[in-house]
């Protein structure tokens, strides 16, 4: 396995992970009250985005040739981590 792969590999583990993590926030977020889910969803929202960011720069870094996919890391990496904050945001309100 290549540095590449294995990159990837850790990523889309994390990913699978915050996905049912957001999963178990929305059902949380159903049963609270109109106010308190207002802003909720509003952390969801924004995890949500920057999610599928993460899962288009993954998707394109695994397209990516074995020479250009360090190029297009910082770019993931950048998107790792406001996802990171954004997940870190979410479950503040949990």
């Amino acid at each position: 396995m290549t540095d590449r792969d294995a990159y990837i590999e850790k990523l889309k583990a994390k990913l699978d992970e915050w996905n049912a993590q957001i999963g178990k926030m929305e059902a949380k977020m159903r049963e609270q009250r109109a106010d308190a889910r207002m802003k909720c969803e509003k952390e969801l929202n924004s995890a949500r985005s920057y999610r599928d960011e993460v899962q288009r720069r993954l998707d394109e870094l695994r397209r990516s040739s074995e020479s250009a996919w360090e190029d297009i890391k910082a770019g993931v990496d950048q998107a790792w981590d406001r996802l990171s904050e954004a997940m870190r945001r979410a479950r503040s309100h949990f």
